[in-house]
Formats: C-alpha cells, sequence, structure tokens
C-alpha cells in the first residue's frame, strides 16, 4: 500500500470523525434548545409533614401544607387538587375532598385565617410555589366524617392540563386519643352553637419517622 493511499485512508477517517463529533455536538445543543425553552412543565407535589385540623362551622377542616415544584423552564399550572381519606379498619369508606381555600397563621401564631378560596396555581419554570391549602368535609354531606382514634391513609392528587393527576402522594397518619378527644371538644363546640375558642389540633403525616424518639445508636444507624 503507497504512502499516498495511507494519507488518504488516515485524511478520510479525521474527517469521519470530525463529522460524528460536530453530530454529537449538535445533537447537545438542539437537547439543550429543547430542555431550556420547548420542554413540558415537570411538575411534582409534596405535602406536610404536619397538618391542620378542626370541627369549624363548615365541617371537618384539614389544612396541609403542600408545595409544588417544577423542574422544567416552561410555566406549569396546578388546576385542582383533592384529598382522600381512609381508616385503615374501613376500606370501603373514602371521604374524597377537593381543595377549598388557602390558609395562613398569623403573625403570633395563634390563629389560621383565610387567605383566598381555592384557585390555579401558576409556576413558574425552575421554581416552587407553597400553599396551605384547606380540604373541608362539610356538615350536610353524608356520612358524617368524625376523627377517632386510630390509623388513616391520605392520598393527594394534583392535576394540571391532562385528565389524570400529573402526581399522587400517599402517606399515612396516626390520631391519639388525646387527638380525638380535642377534635371532638371542638365538634361538641360547634354543636352547641357556641364560639369555638379551643385551637386546632397539629397532626403529623408519616409520625413513626417524624416523632420526637430517643434512638440508640444501632436503631439511629438503621433509621439514617
Amino acid at each position: 500500500m503507497s504512502v499516498n493511499t495511507l494519507l488518504g485512508a488516515k485524511e478520510i477517517i479525521l474527517e469521519s470523525l470530525a463529522l460524528l463529533i460536530s453530530l454529537f455536538s449538535f445533537g447537545l445543543s438542539g437537547l439543550a434548545i429543547y430542555l431550556a425553552y420547548f420542554r413540558q412543565p415537570a411538575l411534582s407535589a409534596h405535602v406536610g409533614p404536619y397538618i391542620v385540623a378542626i370541627y369549624n362551622n363548615k365541617g371537618l377542616t384539614i389544612t396541609v401544607p403542600t408545595t409544588v415544584a417544577n423542574q422544567a423552564h416552561q410555566v406549569g399550572v396546578v388546576r385542582r387538587c383533592s384529598l382522600t381519606l381512609t381508616r385503615h379498619d374501613s376500606r370501603q369508606k373514602n371521604y374524597f375532598m377537593v381543595w377549598d381555600s388557602f390558609r395562613k397563621i398569623t403573625d403570633d401564631g395563634a390563629t389560621w385565617v383565610q387567605v383566598g378560596t381555592a384557585h390555579a396555581i401558576p409556576v413558574l419554570g425552575r421554581s416552587t410555589k407553597t400553599h396551605n391549602i384547606q380540604y373541608v368535609w362539610e356538615y350536610e354531606s353524608s356520612p358524617e366524617l368524625l376523627l377517632k382514634a386510630g390509623q388513616y391513609d391520605f392520598r393527594f392528587d394534583f392535576w394540571s392540563e391532562q385528565e389524570t393527576p400529573f402526581a399522587s402522594v400517599s402517606h399515612e397518619m396516626t390520631v391519639s386519643e388525646k387527638d380525638a378527644s380535642m377534635l371532638q371538644a371542638s365538634l361538641a363546640q360547634r354543636n352547641a352553637q357556641e364560639t369555638i375558642r379551643r385551637g386546632v389540633v397539629y397532626l403529623t403525616l408519616d409520625s413513626e419517622t417524624n416523632r420526637n424518639r430517643l434512638l440508640t445508636e444501632h436503631e439511629i444507624t438503621k433509621l439514617l
């Protein structure tokens, strides 16, 4: 094989390699442009870990701190969300509630007040949005919903443009005898048509991992 032939073959290989590198770079540039300007909103939702419950003049109200994150650059919109509550020993009764309003706590930390009815939530690209979302099981609804002591499942569903939820988040919750008694007291005041003076009840989702506990070195190593 002549020197010229070898040089020609080498040039062809180098040109082919340069072409492949150019195509690869072009593909990466196209992907970057797509992710930056054309990728659909990538929404995810996170709730809790603490929630607030009370029987007020509307019914059983459950307020849940909720954060929606958007990983894409396009603006995303939360059109609606819901809470489905199920007691462990009564799986055939699933209490479905759509969002009712947004809440906030006063500066002194003593009172939760309404800041607006539920509405679509826009989430800018590469950002998060947090609301305290209130769900209500009204007294006129049937059957009556009593949060007694026991184990419960909480499922939160979030919708955007599609018919199916873009996120479904599930948690468990334990209502203690003390918590149930406090909730019953707020219900009794309502039934007596008295002004509700008792405070709200703070409950914890997935309480087995969030409550205060004294752990041994082995337990904390296993947990963390």
